[in-house]
């Protein structure tokens, strides 16, 4: 005798999207396919609430692994500054290296100098009006010698890791 399926409640249908694995390597398709939708609005309306509430948990477990991802980092900046070495273990190696970002030590006369170079040339407005830790036009401009008021070079640890 054959049994027959039960039909997939609304808990079981996300489960088993949940469950199908990622294939990483393969390319992924430009637009996920629609899922299939209950005809009822009120099946609906519990595959929203179901649906919404697998998204809150499985975004509290990603904040969860980010934290003991940040305190991991910190553990490696903090003791393999030391050493000046890195470390492998089975699958990764992890090192540190030092980057160079942007600080901004005096807004007022980086705003004064921006404006400057703006009269100068009107076509880089964006490049002067967006600057942030990682301002390639000012690290440019340091490496060409030049200094920049109201910006300082700050080297900061960070740490690289790679998959062995």
């Amino acid at each position: 005798m054959i049994a027959k399926a039960k039909p997939l409640g609304t808990t079981d249908k996300i489960k088993k999207m949940l469950a199908q694995p990622a294939e990483p390597t393969a390319p992924q398709p430009t637009k996920p396919a629609a899922p299939k939708l209950p005809k009822s609005l009120a099946a609906c309306a519990d595959l929203l609430y179901t649906t919404q509430q697998a998204r809150f948990a499985l975004n509290k477990q990603a904040e969860t692994l980010q934290a003991v991802e940040v305190a991991i980092r910190a553990r490696f900046i903090e003791e393999l500054r030391k050493e000046s070495t890195g470390v492998a273990g089975k699958l990764a190696r992890v090192s540190i290296e030092t980057k160079t970002i942007v600080s901004t030590t005096d807004k007022v006369a980086l705003r004064k100098w921006a404006d400057a170079q703006i009269k100068k040339n009107p076509d880089q407005r964006d490049t002067w009006y967006k600057f942030n830790a990682d301002s390639t036009a000012i690290k440019a401009l340091w490496e060409a010698g030049k200094k920049v008021p109201g910006a300082e070079r700050m080297h900061v640890p960070t740490v690289s890791l790679h998959k062995l």
